[in-house]
């Protein structure tokens, strides 16, 4: 049996011959389990698919321990569940990919597009049947797991799965200093707009009764945008408050770039402040951070920063736009409750517990790591170990795909294998 609660600092009294002790608990490391929807709409029939197939993933959860599991309920800008906020993935016609003009959008342009419209069908088919994020919050209550509803704030748009909202008004993703050329994908949070569309999906999951709400950093087009640092990110609201601040007009004059990225992150932190205002006190939010302490997409610099949760990047690499990512405020304010760290190998827990664990008064920290590949299972083993030791408060594990039979992509991990491994945050002393 798994501890679900975290019990760090509880004091435990225990007799002996009759005098009563009192001992310090074992701190208990949490698992806590990204699970994206989209991915897990795999190996099914449309005719065979049920509710059943879906609480099998979360008795999975059950199984290894998870203590909360972070549900992403959207597929890029499509919901996998039955929405009425967000545009649900539906079946498209044979000419879809022609007729949405992806290569004049920044779309892939060596992709053959039949299976992919091939795939998106089949899943868009399965979601037809029931909507399976009810199921799984249901069954997520009955076993005692807590549920997050999960956003990834910063990955809008790919083809066939676009979000229409942001389809119908490019002007809000984050814009080139022409202030006409988006970066699709990537939302502008400093608009107002997009902060009140985001608050809706976020209002319909607490509605729904999920737990919590949490976000994720990834982009499927974190590459993409060009390759010129700093390049993207000059929306009205952003020029006007920088002007303001700073009586620099960023679109004709020189300016101070990390200003800018500190002024985007500014504007993260003003929208987080209405998501927890949202939220309100008796449900949690978890926020992603990196170690660095900021994060950005676009160019070569913003695909190094993709992958350096394994590989450290480069000062050199700056990405086409960055923002601040101000945790210390966000728990100082109590603007969230926990944070999950992107840290690059070797040494992420002692570096998350030197520069973020050891500075927080309050809120738990993890590590998110994607366990994937075999070749990184001695670094997760010592991060484990370390986790274990109450360095950090767990793991956050991306995601749930890789740990059920029939479903981990062909050159990952064997399941059997990556469930084993992630066993050992349970083992005895």
């Amino acid at each position: 049996m798994f501890i679900r609660i975290v019990s760090i600092g509880i004091l435990l009294s225990i007799t002996f011959a009759g005098t009563m002790q009192t001992v310090a608990a074992e701190p208990q490391p949490e698992l806590v389990m990204v699970a994206l929807s989209g991915h897990l709409l795999v190996g099914y029939t449309p005719a065979r698919f049920s509710p059943d197939d879906v609480r099998a993933w979360v008795a999975a959860c059950d199984e290894m321990g998870v203590t909360r599991i972070l549900w992403r309920g959207a597929y890029v800008g499509k919901a996998t569940y039955h929405s009425k906020v967000l545009p649900v993935i539906e079946v498209m016609d044979d000419d879809y990919f022609e007729n949405a003009e992806v290569r004049a959008k920044g779309g892939y342009t060596r992709v053959k597009w039949a299976p992919i419209r091939k795939n998106f069908n089949h899943k868009a088919r399965l979601i037809q049947r029931f909507d399976i994020l009810d199921v799984a919050l249901a069954e997520a209550k009955k076993r005692g797991i807590q549920f997050y509803g999960d956003l990834a704030l910063f990955d809008a748009y790919f083809p066939g799965l676009e979000n229409n909202f942001f389809e119908a008004h490019p002007e809000f993703y984050v814009l080139a200093r022409d202030q006409k050329t988006p970066y699709r994908a990537v939302p502008c949070y400093a608009e107002k707009a997009v902060q009140d569309y985001r608050l809706a999906e976020i209002e319909e999951l607490l509605e729904r009764g999920v737990d919590g709400i949490s976000f994720g950093l990834e982009c499927h087009y974190a590459g993409r945008g060009g390759n010129t640092p700093d390049s993207f990110g000059f929306n009205p609201p952003v020029v006007e408050a920088f002007k303001n601040r700073y009586a620099v007009d960023i679109l004709k004059d020189d300016f101070d770039a990390d200003k800018l990225r500190s002024l985007n992150g500014e504007f993260l932190t003003e929208f987080l402040r209405r998501v927890r205002a949202l939220v309100g006190p008796d449900r949690r939010l978890i926020a992603p951070i990196s170690a660095r302490g900021w994060h950005g997409y676009g160019g070569p610099g913003g695909l190094a920063i993709a992958s350096s949760s394994t590989d450290e990047s480069t000062e050199s690499e700056v990405p086409c736009y960055r923002y601040d990512l101000n945790w210390d405020t966000w728990i100082r304010d109590g603007i969230v409750d926990d944070l999950m760290v992107y840290a690059p190998m070797p040494g992420a827990v002692r570096r998350v517990q030197q520069d973020i664990k050891s500075r927080l008064t309050r809120g738990n920290v993890f590590l998110w790591r994607e366990v994937w590949q075999d070749k990184h299972f001695d670094f997760y083993r010592n991060e484990i170990a370390a986790i274990r030791t109450g360095a950090i408060d767990g793991y956050v594990v991306d995601e749930l795909q890789q740990f059920l039979s029939g479903k981990s992509p062909s050159g990952h991990a064997d399941w059997r294998e990556s469930r084993k491994l992630l066993s050992k945050l349970f083992e005895s002393n």
